[in-house]
């Protein structure tokens, strides 16, 4: 049953170009109100459809079977017919690491679902870090892509994490490495890894980062398709799992897998500012984190799995939990929900010494009773 949350919201934006200017890198660290806890919130309800009963449209979603070998349906991922409303809802979620066999984290995603069900948003996005252990473990993939069909929302698109496709070839120093065929079992069961949409007067792309520097074919096809989406005359929305940098644009981190690396960096923030992105959606460092970066929003969503603490280079806040988008026009708010049910699990011991104990883990069976 979903209980009420702690929320931070970030207060209603207009066009952030007006605010901030379009000169050099001009970056504004934002900082969101403090949280307040106020149990006595009732769940957000629905306002019927025309013809509809009140309780109706406020009862409780009935959960959708999986379908075979987990993959979501066609209908749920390839086909949208644009809705002309303009105050909708987008819930966020990022790096769910979902596995059957190692199910460390299910009890968060559970969670997280059931008050996702409640917010009843017209879009989910999930940006990446769907599963556990994709790229070695496909059957983890079917079990996140199984779950993802338990979501209650009419709409769900996604867009892949390394650790469910690897990361992109020319990142050579790290253990799991993007190919053709870990790329596929990913469109198999998600369908595609990059993709624009329109809803309410806004247009909303998702890309693979892994993509850049990666020499497939896809590459090109997917600036392409970016180039040809951010034309569009209205507001834009971008998600995507790795953030474009850390606090600047102009960093100098040539072998970062933090963020996106300079090069392709240089040329998609040059796209965005040319058209009218009004915000950067990612997930990959589990923090809480907004910027403001030559008049777009640049936000970090929470994991809903676990956070690292000890990293206070990276900025923002480690928390779990996930994010909600409002929109009202060309306005839109930020919240960030930490439902009180979930677990705040901290893996910061993940990350000491000289290996990357999360692929050791995944390695070894789950400690079961």
């Amino acid at each position: 049953m979903w209980r009420p949350d702690r929320a931070q919201t970030w207060p209603l934006c207009v066009n952030l170009r007006l605010q901030t200017g379009r000169l050099g890198s001009s970056v504004t660290q934002v900082s969101p109100p403090p949280v307040s806890l106020d149990p006595s919130v009732p769940p957000v309800r629905r306002t019927p459809r025309l013809g509809e009963s009140s309780a109706g449209a406020n009862r409780r979603v009935r959960r959708r079977e999986p379908s075979a070998r987990g993959r979501l349906r066609g209908a749920r991922l390839l086909r949208w017919k644009e809705s002309t409303k303009t105050d909708f809802r987008v819930v966020v979620l990022s790096d769910t690491h979902l596995s059957a066999s190692h199910p460390f984290f299910f009890h968060n995603f559970d969670v997280v679902r059931e008050a996702t069900e409640a917010l009843a948003p017209d879009v989910v996005v999930v940006t990446g870090d769907l599963a556990f252990n994709g790229p070695d473990a496909p059957e983890d993939l079917d079990f996140a892509a199984s779950q993802l069909e338990r979501l209650g929302a009419p709409f769900v698109r996604v867009v892949p994490g390394n650790h469910d496709v690897g990361y992109s070839p020319a990142a050579t120093a790290e253990e799991q490495l993007m190919t053709s065929a870990r790329r596929q079992a990913y469109l198999e069961r998600f369908g595609p890894d990059f993709w624009a949409f329109d809803h309410g007067g806004w247009r909303f792309v998702g890309v693979n980062p892994f993509l850049f520097e990666s020499g497939l074919e896809a590459e090109a096809e997917q600036r392409a398709m970016t180039a040809e989406a951010l034309a569009h005359d209205g507001p834009i929305g971008v998600f995507t799992h790795v953030p474009f940098f850390l606090n600047r644009p102009d960093e100098d981190d040539a072998a970062t897998t933090a963020t996106v690396a300079p090069g392709p960096r240089t040329d998609y923030l040059a796209l965005f500012r040319d058209a009218d992105v009004r915000f950067v959606a990612s997930g990959h460092l589990h923090r809480d984190k907004r910027l403001i970066a030559d008049g777009v929003a640049h936000i970090w969503a929470p994991s809903t799995a676990f956070m690292f603490s000890g990293r206070d280079d990276l900025g923002g806040a480690p928390l779990v939990g996930f994010l909600e988008l409002r929109f009202s026009g060309d306005r839109f708010s930020a919240t960030t929900h930490e439902p009180l049910d979930l677990l705040s699990i901290d893996l910061r011991n993940w990350l000491k010494g000289d290996e990357d104990r999360y692929f050791r883990i995944a390695e070894q069976p789950f400690r079961r009773p």
